[in-house]
C-alpha cells in the first residue's frame, strides 16, 4: 500500500470523525502549524517517524511542542496515538495536508497566493474584500 493511499485513508477518517464529533474547527486550525515544523524541522521529522525514539507519550509531546507547547485538541491526540500504534508516523506530514484538503473543499475555501511587485495594504484589503464576496 503506497503513502498516497494511506494518508488519504487517515485523514478522511479524522475528519470524517471531527466532523460528527464538532471538532473539525478546532483540528483545522492547528494543522498549518504542525504541517510547517515538520516540513521545515528534518529533526523534528526524523524524531517522530523513528519507531524507537521516542513512545507515543514522547511523540505527542514533541508535537504538542511544534505549537509553542499548546495543548494539542482531544481528538487529534486520541489520533496521533492511533496513528503511532498503527507505525504509520511517517505519514503524518501527508494526513494532515490531505485533512486540510478535506476540510477547505468542505467549507468551500479555495487557497491562493498572491505576489506583488510592492507590498500594498490597500491592495491587500481591496482584494480580501473582493474575494469575500465572491
Amino acid at each position: 500500500m503506497n503513502t498516497g493511499i494511506i494518508s488519504t485513508r487517515y485523514a478522511k477518517a479524522l475528519f470524517e470523525y471531527c466532523e460528527e464529533g464538532g471538532c473539525t474547527e478546532a483540528i483545522a486550525s492547528v494543522m498549518p502549524a504542525l504541517i510547517q515544523a515538520l516540513t521545515e524541522v528534518p529533526r523534528l521529522r526524523r524524531s517522530i517517524e523513528d519507531p524507537v525514539a521516542l513512545d507515543a507519550d514522547g511523540k505527542v509531546s514533541l508535537l504538542g511542542a511544534a505549537l509553542g507547547g499548546e495543548a494539542l485538541p482531544p481528538a487529534l491526540e486520541k489520533f496521533l496515538r492511533l496513528v503511532i500504534r498503527n507505525g504509520r508516523e511517517g505519514a503524518l506530514r501527508l494526513i494532515f495536508k490531505d485533512f486540510l484538503s478535506l476540510y477547505y473543499k468542505s467549507r468551500g475555501i479555495r487557497m491562493c497566493k498572491l505576489i506583488t511587485a510592492v507590498e500594498s495594504d490597500a491592495l491587500r484589503d481591496s482584494l480580501v474584500s473582493l474575494m469575500s464576496k465572491a
